[in-house]
């Protein structure tokens, strides 16, 4: 069957009355072109991010860098992403145990009174027995 290819205008002998296309090479060539029109050209993903001039945020050093860059190396990068994650920890943490902390205080200080206020020496070695963590004096 004669077509004509809808990427260079030749006309070729197609084997299958769906092709539009007279060689692999049409094919790629104006599927490449189809994509740069609509804005999805096949580039490399780090030119879309111009290299600008920065300065890590880690060790102060001057680097060339995408515009989304933060750090200089590998390790600067993972300092950076330890620091806040360590932050975003104690930004969501601290709240629960800070309470933890402070019924951690009162439970100690219920043992503590109930400890001094006991007469009998048998009570005294329990309480000191079940909670190893508290100084008796």
């Amino acid at each position: 069957m004669q077509k004509t290819c809808e990427h260079c205008r030749k006309p070729y002998n197609a084997e299958k009355k769906t092709n539009k296309y007279c060689s692999q090479q049409c094919y790629i060539n104006a599927r490449n072109e189809n994509h740069t029109t609509r804005g999805i050209a096949h580039t490399n993903p780090a030119d879309r991010f111009p290299k600008v001039q920065k300065t890590c945020v880690i060790c102060g050093k001057t680097f060339t860098g995408a515009t989304t860059a933060l750090s200089c190396s590998k390790t600067c990068q993972t300092i950076q992403h330890r620091k806040v994650a360590r932050e975003h920890y104690q930004a969501t943490r601290s709240p629960q145990e800070t309470y933890l902390q402070k019924e951690n205080d009162a439970i100690t200080h219920i043992v503590l009174t109930a400890w001094r206020n006991a007469t009998d020496p048998i009570i005294k070695k329990e309480l000191e027995y079940r909670n190893p963590d508290i100084q008796f004096n």
